[in-house]
């Protein structure tokens, strides 16, 4: 597992609570690193993280797959760049952007998806009013539930639209996501398009976010196939039902601190 001290250092550079800079935590890339080997395609797949921070979802993991491509994007400018040189000396392939996933994360696809998307105060949001119109004009207006909605909620409605269907998505989300109101509208298209294969809580601390101290789970989510002679556009309409959960400890042989 790959991690860079300075990858974690670099959130002393930017404004953590206003952009939710919380990087996830050894314990967190320890689950990630052990689910990620239930994926059954690793290889030749495009893998992205599109709040990625400094990298450190996607270094985590740079020994356990061989994507044909790595994207991230990361709104604040010192961690984006320095998430670029340490994927791209991992990487073959690396696309960084700079800029804010709510304007630029649209146009990209992905198979595999590793993330920790930020989770802030609706009024401390600037932009929130933009961000909100990015993803009901994508087609998300029904899963909308509240004008004050909760930035991790429309983080994960831009994750949904980024993801192939029959791909992955491992996600740390607030805990409060699955028990509040907030979270109805992502808790509806979950039932409806994908396969949730773990949810995992921390034992030892309630974070999995480094300096957050709310409760979060780690999601693992695959994402279900098109049916046969359905157009990508009528897909979230669809109502499918059938999951199946497991829940996992921390898995203490992945523990390692940051070189």
């Amino acid at each position: 597992m790959f991690i860079d001290e300075l990858q974690y250092k670099v959130q002393e550079l930017v404004d953590r609570k206003k952009t939710s800079s919380y990087y996830t935590t050894p314990d967190g890339l320890a689950v990630i690193r052990q689910l990620i080997k239930e994926v059954d395609r690793r290889e030749g797949m495009v893998l992205m993280d599109p709040f990625m921070g400094s990298g450190v979802t996607l270094s985590s993991v740079s020994d356990l797959v061989r994507p044909s491509k790595v994207i991230g994007i990361e709104v604040n400018r010192a961690p984006c760049e320095l998430g670029r040189r340490v994927l791209s000396s991992l990487y073959s392939d690396v696309e960084v952007i700079c800029d804010d996933a709510f304007k630029v994360g649209w146009r990209y696809r992905a198979d595999l998806i590793i993330t920790n998307p930020p989770f802030v105060r609706w009024h401390l949001i600037e932009d929130r009013d933009e961000v909100l119109e990015a993803v009901v004009s994508h087609g998300y207006k029904d899963y909308v539930m509240r004008r004050d909605p909760g930035l991790h909620i429309l983080s994960f409605f831009l994750i949904d639209y980024i993801l192939r269907a029959g791909g992955y998505a491992i996600v740390v989300l607030p805990a409060s996501t699955f028990y509040t109101a907030q979270g109805s509208g992502l808790k509806r298209l979950l039932r409806r398009n994908y396969d949730v294969l773990a949810i995992v809580e921390n034992l030892r601390e309630p974070s999995f976010s480094d300096g957050s101290g709310f409760k979060e789970l780690i999601v693992f989510l695959r994402k279900r196939p098109l049916p046969l002679g359905v157009h990508l556009r009528y897909w979230p309409l669809l109502l499918r039902r059938g999951r199946k959960e497991r829940r996992l400890e921390v898995p203490r042989d992945e523990e390692a601190p940051c070189p």
